[in-house]
């Protein structure tokens, strides 16, 4: 497949995406992609993170299309499968209408919610057959489960998805709480962090705020929580471990054997699962937690 040579954006963002706020300053942190430098920066009003310059559209297509490797999601999917229908008992009650599953990866939600007899669809313009027309006004309900953090311009992507909810409609989103522990700790080291290109945006509860409120959502309500990918227990205090389990998957040579990628896969999953229970039990605040997980109202015309 032929693709345009890439460009990056030469302007530093001079406005926070998360808030606004046009006070932001670099941090002392660099990562690069095929040749090309990224930095950070941290917004002083809200606390949210982003990398500068912003890749574009074509960049990033190129990231996904040649990096991002689905082959995981497939060979890890007990754990997403598990972790899917839980969200989906979570979420059964505040669920309207219709559903689309924004940026639904292969497609796990959508099965578990279809599973509890919800009408649901799955939309990824870049996991291989999970493309679909959507039309304006379509869903009673958005979820946009770790999707927000990839997106180049998330308010954009926000407006987008109000348009497509009915006019009682709810968005239901989850991101790496960047308040949390994990980033607190390890810092772009921890497991969701994930800079720069494959997550493009760090939100803080302030900053998630205040973007829905921009993008034209209200009354929201806010929760924090452990998962099977990104825990207390997995990931802060049994990290160093967690990681030699977790990149057995990706061992070169090996990492083209489906056989071995599927015991490295049933390997870290079966750790993850345990060491989640054990997050849960573990008593630390709320907002330490690794998910930022928020439900907000489409918000009438202005």
């Amino acid at each position: 497949m032929d693709h345009p040579e890439p460009t990056i954006n030469s302007a530093a963002y001079v406005a926070c995406p998360a808030c606004g706020h046009s006070d932001t300053a670099p941090l002392d942190w660099s990562g690069s992609w095929q040749g090309r430098s990224f930095g950070l920066v941290k917004c002083l009003k809200c606390g949210s993170l982003t990398t500068s310059p912003t890749p574009d559209p074509a960049y990033l297509r190129r990231f996904y299309e040649t990096s991002f490797d689905y082959r995981w999601y497939a060979d890890h999917s007990s754990g997403k499968n598990a972790d899917a229908a839980e969200r989906a008992t979570e979420l059964a009650d505040v669920m309207e209408g219709k559903v689309l599953d924004l940026g639904g990866g292969i497609g796990y939600l959508s099965r578990a919610l279809a599973g509890k007899d919800i009408a649901a669809v799955s939309h990824d313009p870049f996991a291989p057959g999970s493309q679909r027309q959507l039309r304006p006004g379509e869903f009673g309900t958005v979820t946009c489960m770790h999707v927000l953090e990839h997106v180049a311009d998330p308010l954009q992507f926000l407006r987008n998805a109000r348009d497509l909810l009915q006019p009682a409609g709810r968005i239901v989103l989850a991101v790496p709480n960047a308040s949390g522990s994990g980033y607190r700790v390890q810092g772009m080291s921890w497991i969701w962090a994930q800079p720069p290109i494959t997550h493009l945006h760090h939100f803080t509860p302030g900053g998630l705020l205040a973007l829905l409120d921009r993008a034209g959502f209200q009354n929201p309500s806010v929760s924090f929580h452990d998962r099977w990918d990104a825990n207390c227990r997995s990931d802060i205090e049994c990290a160093r471990a967690t990681r030699l389990v977790d990149a057995l998957w990706g061992l070169p040579v090996l990492s083209a054997i489906p056989s071995w990628r599927k015991l490295a896969a049933w390997a870290s999953t079966r750790r993850r699962t345990w060491q989640l229970r054990e997050a849960r039990k573990t008593v630390v605040p709320d907002t330490d937690r690794a998910e930022l997980h928020v439900i907000a109202e489409k918000a009438g015309e202005k």
